[in-house]
């Protein structure tokens, strides 16, 4: 693999006497809908969603250029970045997140992702349903939910019956996260799809299950018992 030198050869090298300072600056603003960038838009924008998952479509692609996308929302609502077919996706940036795009040649890539993007790897969290059913956020919870710290979780029906219901966050703010499960408790732990409305799987007391989500739909099973 090559990367091309676009200066000519000889071309002497200057230090810089100045800090780089970019032509439209940063773009701040709250999004009431999907939104067409061009190249008169801010090369840096920190975009609040306003409320629903959005859509930023870029321009066609000139090689070499770039914009980043930070999502400062404080909900679970994400920002799917398009190339400018509008059906090409290029990135998916959600709540805390941001994302780095640049076109190499006529292609819009990927090249940099930040924030709290990833859950805290290999760290546990403790979750008592406390006899009630439970739905998992990434945000700040409210009643009936507990926010994810971790994608290990020893969870603890702490039922008066026999099983209670943990409900995993929307799958639309959801694609990629894999979460596993350890039921503590000496109940049963049903663990259901983002509407609550049917079981993905039943994880019994003492036993370790592993939860996926394609951007679709949650799964997950069983996969061993402690």
């Amino acid at each position: 693999m090559s990367f091309r030198n676009v200066y000519p050869s000889g071309t002497a090298i200057r230090a810089m006497t100045a800090p780089i300072t970019l032509r439209h600056g940063v773009g701040t603003g709250t999004l009431t809908g999907n939104i067409t960038l061009t190249y008169r838009d801010a090369q840096i924008l920190s975009l609040d969603p306003g409320g629903a998952s959005r859509t930023i479509t870029l321009p066609a692609a000139r090689d070499g250029a770039h914009f980043t996308i930070a999502n400062v929302a404080d909900a679970d609502e994400r920002l799917t970045v398009y190339a400018a077919d509008g059906s090409t996706v290029v990135a998916i940036v959600p709540a805390a997140g941001s994302i780095q795009v640049a076109a190499e040649g006529a292609t819009w890539v990927a090249v940099a992702t930040g924030g709290a993007v990833p859950l805290p790897r290999h760290a546990a969290q403790t979750i008592d349903m406390a006899d009630a059913a439970l739905t998992l956020v990434y945000g700040t919870a409210g009643a009936g939910q507990a926010t994810l710290t971790s994608e290990l979780l020893f969870v603890d029906a702490n039922s008066g019956g026999s099983q209670e219901n943990l409900i995993p966050p929307p799958v639309a703010t959801s694609f990629g996260r894999i979460l596993f499960i350890v039921n503590t408790g000496g109940e049963a732990v049903h663990f259901r799809d983002a509407g609550d409305t049917t079981d993905v799987m039943q994880i019994a007391s003492g036993e370790c299950a592993f939860a996926f989500c394609n951007g679709a739909a949650w799964f997950g099973g069983v996969i061993k018992t402690t």
